[in-house]
């Protein structure tokens, strides 16, 4: 953790051209494992069982909450929207990128990964269910075991599996830290953007870069370092990300099409030499703060009917917490920034 604390503050330190090199090694990987991966899955016998199941659509659970709270969290959080992520590397791109294509090219390249690690994943998940006689319903496909028990397992059917798998952690590493950077710069950015200015602060952004790494850090050692970091792991992914990144994807829609309001972001478009399509208009304004505000509905009831990841009113006061935390934050900052505007 010292160590992967330290390499993100050095990368921040010395800016985004520093990571750009780490890019060319990020962004292949991944899809080189997985084409891998791929090629071995369809030379195991019950792979098609797994393409079958993964393309079959059971088209009742449509009707049920959690599948739709499910699917919207597993969008915004795998193509970085509600993020602040996204609209910090925006901020690097030069003013002759096309910038309307690169809406329409990102979720579409989003789309297509997910599709091709599906497949991956799905060839050997059949295989597992032909080989074990359990049913796909069964297996575990989802949360921390998907990466900690089923691709180990699926890389240790290939041939030299200790390599391949050092390549794979070294993967999840790499991409560990790619995000932990991005978040960590926006989070470093905010802070001094509103905390300096609102009271004064005489501190760079480095400053408060290295402030808070050591601040991570020291929850990191203290907390998923120890006996009971699995547990605080899984409550976090389970709470932390589903219902708020819903929250901050209607905020952000009532921020930038009401607030600013949208026609500026028409002008800012039309600045680049783009003209911003009427077809997007109707959807901004209506269709998807409606949306996004009734998958929120959607995700709190289903937290609050279904069972907790621990079962006691300890756990479920913890979860609710951590849960709330992220939103809280985000109405703080905005509450401070209002009044500084003001």
């Amino acid at each position: 953790m010292i160590i992967v604390t330290s390499l993100t503050f050095a990368t921040i330190y010395k800016g985004i051209a520093s990571a750009k090199y780490a890019v060319y090694v990020l962004v292949p990987l991944p899809y080189f494992l997985l084409t891998v991966l791929l090629i071995k899955g369809m030379t195991l016998e019950g792979h098609t069982v797994g393409w079958t199941y993964l393309f079959s659509p059971d088209w009742s659970k449509l009707f049920t909450l959690k599948i739709w709270s499910d699917a919207a969290s597993q969008v915004l959080f795998s193509s970085g929207l509600a993020q602040i992520t996204v609209i910090k590397f925006a901020s690097h791109r030069n003013d002759d990128d096309p910038l309307l294509m690169s809406t329409i090219l990102l979720p579409l390249m989003n789309f297509a990964t997910s599709i091709f690690a599906a497949v991956s994943l799905f060839s050997f998940i059949g295989y597992a269910s032909h080989h074990t006689g359990i049913p796909i319903n069964d297996l575990p496909l989802s949360g921390m075991d998907l990466t900690f028990v089923v691709y180990p397992a699926l890389l240790n059917t290939l041939p030299f599996p200790q390599i391949w798998a050092v390549i794979f952690f070294l993967m999840m590493v790499m991409l560990g830290l790619g995000s932990e950077y991005i978040y960590i710069e926006c989070l470093s950015a905010l802070a001094h953007g509103t905390l300096s200015q609102r009271f004064n602060l005489k501190y760079s952004p480095k400053q408060f870069t290295f402030f808070i790494c050591c601040v991570i850090l020291l929850i990191n050692c203290v907390i998923f370092a120890s006996s009971s970091g699995y547990f605080w792991l899984e409550m976090v992914d389970h709470y932390a990300s589903g219902v708020n990144l819903i929250i901050f994807l209607f905020l952000q829609l009532i921020v930038f099409v009401y607030l600013l309001p949208l026609e500026d972001l028409k002008d800012r478009v039309n600045l680049y030499g783009e003209k911003f399509p009427d077809l997007y208009e109707i959807p901004l304004k209506i269709i998807c703060p409606i949306f996004a505000l009734l998958l929120a509905a959607i995700t709190i009831m289903n937290e609050i009917k279904s069972p907790t990841t621990t079962g006691s009113a300890v756990g479920d006061f913890l979860g609710y917490s951590i849960m709330a935390t992220p939103t809280i934050m985000l109405l703080i900052f905005l509450f401070i920034d209002c009044r500084k505007r003001n």
